[in-house]
Protein backbone atom coordinates (compact mmCIF):
# COMPACT_ATOMS: atom_id res chain seq x y z
CA UNK A 1 0.00 0.00 0.00
CA UNK A 2 1.18 3.53 -0.71
CA UNK A 3 -0.13 6.75 0.78
CA UNK A 4 -1.51 9.14 -1.81
CA UNK A 5 0.34 12.44 -2.44
CA UNK A 6 -1.01 15.27 -0.31
CA UNK A 7 -1.84 13.09 2.70
CA UNK A 8 0.60 13.65 5.59
CA UNK A 9 0.80 13.12 9.34
CA UNK A 10 -1.30 15.70 11.15
CA UNK A 11 -3.66 16.33 8.23
CA UNK A 12 -7.38 16.40 8.93
CA UNK A 13 -9.17 13.94 6.67
CA UNK A 14 -12.89 13.36 6.18
CA UNK A 15 -14.77 10.10 5.84
CA UNK A 16 -14.80 9.02 2.19
CA UNK A 17 -11.58 10.88 1.30
CA UNK A 18 -9.07 8.83 -0.79
CA UNK A 19 -5.99 8.38 1.41
CA UNK A 20 -4.06 5.41 -0.02
CA UNK A 21 -3.80 2.95 -2.89
CA UNK A 22 -3.15 -0.77 -2.73
CA UNK A 23 -0.63 -2.19 -5.23
CA UNK A 24 -1.38 0.69 -7.59
CA UNK A 25 2.19 0.90 -8.86
CA UNK A 26 1.92 -2.35 -10.82
CA UNK A 27 -1.34 -1.37 -12.50
CA UNK A 28 -0.20 2.21 -13.11
CA UNK A 29 2.83 0.83 -14.95
CA UNK A 30 0.60 -1.49 -16.98
CA UNK A 31 -1.73 1.39 -17.80
CA UNK A 32 1.22 3.44 -19.04
CA UNK A 33 2.40 0.58 -21.24
CA UNK A 34 -1.06 0.05 -22.74
CA UNK A 35 -1.50 3.76 -23.46
CA UNK A 36 1.93 3.78 -25.14
CA UNK A 37 0.88 0.79 -27.27
CA UNK A 38 -2.27 2.62 -28.31
CA UNK A 39 -0.22 5.62 -29.43
CA UNK A 40 2.09 3.34 -31.41
CA UNK A 41 -0.83 1.65 -33.15
CA UNK A 42 -2.36 5.02 -34.01
CA UNK A 43 0.90 6.28 -35.45
CA UNK A 44 1.42 3.08 -37.42
CA UNK A 45 -2.05 3.28 -38.91
CA UNK A 46 -1.60 6.92 -39.92
CA UNK A 47 1.71 6.16 -41.59
CA UNK A 48 0.38 3.11 -43.40
CA UNK A 49 -2.54 5.07 -44.76
CA UNK A 50 -0.40 8.05 -45.82
CA UNK A 51 2.60 6.22 -47.24
CA UNK A 52 6.22 7.25 -46.60
CA UNK A 53 8.95 9.43 -48.01
CA UNK A 54 12.74 9.02 -47.81
CA UNK A 55 12.96 11.89 -45.33
CA UNK A 56 10.43 10.19 -43.07
CA UNK A 57 12.36 6.93 -43.15
CA UNK A 58 15.62 8.66 -42.24
CA UNK A 59 13.93 10.55 -39.40
CA UNK A 60 12.43 7.33 -38.07
CA UNK A 61 15.85 5.67 -38.13
CA UNK A 62 17.34 8.63 -36.27
CA UNK A 63 14.65 8.37 -33.57
CA UNK A 64 15.53 4.71 -33.09
CA UNK A 65 19.18 5.59 -32.54
CA UNK A 66 18.29 8.32 -30.03
CA UNK A 67 15.91 6.03 -28.16
CA UNK A 68 18.55 3.27 -27.99
CA UNK A 69 21.13 5.70 -26.58
CA UNK A 70 18.66 6.89 -23.93
CA UNK A 71 17.87 3.25 -23.11
CA UNK A 72 21.53 2.50 -22.46
CA UNK A 73 21.84 5.57 -20.22
CA UNK A 74 18.71 4.55 -18.25
CA UNK A 75 20.00 0.98 -17.92
CA UNK A 76 23.35 2.20 -16.59
CA UNK A 77 21.62 4.49 -14.10
CA UNK A 78 19.42 1.64 -12.90
CA UNK A 79 22.47 -0.56 -12.29
CA UNK A 80 24.13 2.25 -10.35
CA UNK A 81 21.05 2.82 -8.16
CA UNK A 82 20.63 -0.92 -7.57
CA UNK A 83 24.22 -1.15 -6.35
CA UNK A 84 23.61 1.75 -3.94
CA UNK A 85 20.32 0.19 -2.84
CA UNK A 86 22.08 -3.03 -1.86
CA UNK A 87 24.32 -0.90 0.37
CA UNK A 88 21.26 0.90 1.81
CA UNK A 89 22.55 4.22 0.43
CA UNK A 90 19.38 5.12 -1.49
CA UNK A 91 15.71 4.77 -0.67
CA UNK A 92 13.25 2.33 -2.20
CA UNK A 93 11.54 5.31 -3.82
CA UNK A 94 14.75 6.28 -5.67
CA UNK A 95 15.16 2.70 -6.86
CA UNK A 96 11.57 2.68 -8.06
CA UNK A 97 12.11 5.91 -10.03
CA UNK A 98 15.16 4.38 -11.74
CA UNK A 99 13.22 1.19 -12.58
CA UNK A 100 10.36 3.24 -14.02
CA UNK A 101 12.78 5.28 -16.12
CA UNK A 102 14.33 2.09 -17.51
CA UNK A 103 10.85 0.71 -18.31
CA UNK A 104 9.93 3.93 -20.12
CA UNK A 105 13.18 3.92 -22.12
CA UNK A 106 12.54 0.32 -23.20
CA UNK A 107 9.05 1.24 -24.38
CA UNK A 108 10.39 4.26 -26.26
CA UNK A 109 12.82 2.02 -28.17
CA UNK A 110 9.98 -0.33 -29.06
CA UNK A 111 7.84 2.61 -30.16
CA UNK A 112 10.63 4.05 -32.31
CA UNK A 113 11.37 0.70 -33.95
CA UNK A 114 7.70 0.05 -34.62
CA UNK A 115 7.36 3.48 -36.22
CA UNK A 116 10.43 2.85 -38.37
CA UNK A 117 9.09 -0.51 -39.54
CA UNK A 118 5.78 1.09 -40.37
CA UNK A 119 7.41 3.92 -42.32
CA UNK A 120 9.34 1.38 -44.38
CA UNK A 121 6.26 -0.70 -45.25
CA UNK A 122 3.41 -0.13 -47.63
CA UNK A 123 -0.22 -0.02 -46.55
CA UNK A 124 -2.31 -3.15 -47.15
CA UNK A 125 -5.97 -3.63 -46.16
CA UNK A 126 -5.29 -6.76 -44.13
CA UNK A 127 -2.58 -4.97 -42.14
CA UNK A 128 -4.92 -2.08 -41.38
CA UNK A 129 -7.64 -4.50 -40.26
CA UNK A 130 -5.22 -6.37 -37.99
CA UNK A 131 -4.00 -3.09 -36.54
CA UNK A 132 -7.54 -1.99 -35.80
CA UNK A 133 -8.21 -5.27 -33.99
CA UNK A 134 -5.09 -4.72 -31.88
CA UNK A 135 -6.25 -1.20 -31.05
CA UNK A 136 -9.63 -2.48 -29.86
CA UNK A 137 -7.92 -5.07 -27.64
CA UNK A 138 -5.58 -2.44 -26.19
CA UNK A 139 -8.50 -0.09 -25.47
CA UNK A 140 -10.26 -2.91 -23.62
CA UNK A 141 -7.11 -3.51 -21.56
CA UNK A 142 -6.89 0.18 -20.72
CA UNK A 143 -10.48 0.29 -19.47
CA UNK A 144 -9.97 -2.86 -17.40
CA UNK A 145 -6.78 -1.51 -15.81
CA UNK A 146 -8.42 1.83 -15.02
CA UNK A 147 -11.24 -0.06 -13.29
CA UNK A 148 -8.70 -2.00 -11.22
CA UNK A 149 -6.99 1.23 -10.21
CA UNK A 150 -10.33 2.61 -9.04
CA UNK A 151 -10.97 -0.47 -6.91
CA UNK A 152 -7.54 -0.19 -5.26
CA UNK A 153 -8.17 3.26 -3.80
CA UNK A 154 -8.56 3.22 0.00
CA UNK A 155 -11.13 5.63 1.39
CA UNK A 156 -10.91 7.05 4.89
CA UNK A 157 -13.64 5.40 7.03
CA UNK A 158 -14.00 8.22 9.59
CA UNK A 159 -13.34 11.92 10.15
CA UNK A 160 -10.04 12.33 11.98
CA UNK A 161 -6.33 13.09 11.98
CA UNK A 162 -3.98 11.13 9.70
CA UNK A 163 -0.80 9.51 10.95
CA UNK A 164 1.48 8.09 8.26
CA UNK A 165 3.87 5.21 8.87
CA UNK A 166 7.64 5.76 8.82
CA UNK A 167 8.08 3.88 5.53
CA UNK A 168 5.13 5.63 3.90
CA UNK A 169 3.25 2.35 3.39
CA UNK A 170 0.90 2.57 6.37
CA UNK A 171 -1.66 5.11 7.47
CA UNK A 172 -3.89 5.35 10.51
CA UNK A 173 -6.67 7.84 11.16
CA UNK A 174 -7.62 8.79 14.70
CA UNK A 175 -10.81 10.40 15.92
CA UNK A 176 -9.38 12.83 18.49
CA UNK A 177 -12.68 14.31 19.63
CA UNK A 178 -12.32 11.80 22.48
CA UNK A 179 -8.90 10.72 23.81
CA UNK A 180 -7.83 8.22 26.45
CA UNK A 181 -5.22 8.64 29.16
CA UNK A 182 -3.36 5.96 31.09
CA UNK A 183 -2.58 7.16 34.63
CA UNK A 184 -0.24 5.30 37.01
CA UNK A 185 -1.81 5.69 40.46
CA UNK A 186 0.60 5.15 43.41
CA UNK A 187 0.10 2.10 45.64
CA UNK A 188 -0.97 4.24 48.59
CA UNK A 189 -3.86 5.77 46.58
CA UNK A 190 -5.17 2.72 44.77
CA UNK A 191 -8.14 2.19 47.11
CA UNK A 192 -9.37 5.73 46.45
CA UNK A 193 -9.91 5.32 42.68
CA UNK A 194 -13.18 4.08 41.23
CA UNK A 195 -14.67 3.87 37.73
CA UNK A 196 -16.67 7.05 37.17
CA UNK A 197 -14.35 9.35 39.16
CA UNK A 198 -13.86 12.73 37.52
CA UNK A 199 -10.47 13.76 36.13
CA UNK A 200 -8.83 16.95 34.92
CA UNK A 201 -5.98 17.06 32.40
CA UNK A 202 -3.73 19.97 31.52
CA UNK A 203 -0.73 20.04 29.19
CA UNK A 204 2.16 22.53 28.87
CA UNK A 205 1.52 22.37 25.12
CA UNK A 206 -1.88 23.99 25.72
CA UNK A 207 -1.38 26.20 28.81
CA UNK A 208 -4.50 27.34 30.59
CA UNK A 209 -6.74 24.81 28.83
CA UNK A 210 -8.21 22.25 31.22
CA UNK A 211 -9.84 19.14 29.79
CA UNK A 212 -12.25 17.09 31.86
CA UNK A 213 -13.26 13.46 31.74
CA UNK A 214 -13.80 10.40 33.88
CA UNK A 215 -12.18 7.11 34.86
CA UNK A 216 -13.43 4.28 32.63
CA UNK A 217 -11.25 1.36 33.73
CA UNK A 218 -9.11 0.32 36.69
CA UNK A 219 -6.55 -2.46 36.31
CA UNK A 220 -7.27 -5.57 38.42
CA UNK A 221 -3.72 -5.74 39.79
CA UNK A 222 -0.63 -3.65 40.48
CA UNK A 223 2.32 -3.24 38.11
CA UNK A 224 5.90 -2.03 38.52
CA UNK A 225 6.80 1.31 36.93
CA UNK A 226 10.22 2.87 37.48
CA UNK A 227 10.85 0.76 40.61
CA UNK A 228 7.50 1.57 42.22
CA UNK A 229 4.18 -0.21 42.42
CA UNK A 230 1.36 1.49 40.54
CA UNK A 231 -2.22 0.79 39.56
CA UNK A 232 -2.96 1.64 35.94
CA UNK A 233 -6.13 3.65 35.47
CA UNK A 234 -7.68 4.54 32.10
CA UNK A 235 -9.65 7.73 31.67
CA UNK A 236 -11.68 9.17 28.82
CA UNK A 237 -11.29 12.89 28.10
CA UNK A 238 -13.50 14.92 25.78
CA UNK A 239 -11.47 16.86 23.22
CA UNK A 240 -13.93 18.66 20.91
CA UNK A 241 -11.36 21.30 19.88
CA UNK A 242 -8.81 18.54 19.12
CA UNK A 243 -6.12 20.50 20.98
CA UNK A 244 -4.95 17.23 22.55
CA UNK A 245 -3.06 14.73 20.42
CA UNK A 246 -1.49 11.30 20.72
CA UNK A 247 1.67 11.14 22.80
CA UNK A 248 1.10 14.51 24.51
CA UNK A 249 2.47 14.90 28.03
CA UNK A 250 0.72 16.69 30.85
CA UNK A 251 -0.65 16.53 34.40
CA UNK A 252 -3.72 14.52 35.35
CA UNK A 253 -5.78 14.99 38.49
CA UNK A 254 -8.14 12.25 39.61
CA UNK A 255 -10.94 13.59 41.80
CA UNK A 256 -12.18 10.66 43.93
CA UNK A 257 -15.89 10.91 44.62
CA UNK A 258 -16.68 12.44 48.02
CA UNK A 259 -13.09 13.59 48.65
CA UNK A 260 -11.45 16.98 48.52
CA UNK A 261 -7.88 15.88 47.81
CA UNK A 262 -7.08 15.00 44.19
CA UNK A 263 -4.57 12.37 43.09
CA UNK A 264 -2.08 14.21 40.90
CA UNK A 265 0.26 12.51 38.42
CA UNK A 266 2.57 13.99 35.78
CA UNK A 267 2.35 11.96 32.62
CA UNK A 268 4.69 11.60 29.62
CA UNK A 269 3.24 10.52 26.27
CA UNK A 270 0.15 9.19 27.98
CA UNK A 271 -2.53 10.22 25.49
CA UNK A 272 -3.83 7.43 23.23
Amino acid sequence: MEILPGVSTGDRVSAGTPVAAVNSLRNERRLGELEAQREVLGAQKDLLEAGSRIEEIREAERRVQVAMAEREAARAELERVRSLSELKLVSDAELDVAERAEDVSRLEVEVARAEMDTVRSAARPEELAAMEAQRVAVDAGIEETRALLGEEIVLCPIDGIAEAGVEGDEIQVYDLTTVYIKIPVPDNSRSRVKVGDAIRFESPSAPGVVHTGQVVDVAPSMSVLNDRWVLWVSARVENPSESLYRGMAGTAEILPAGEGNPIIETLVGALR
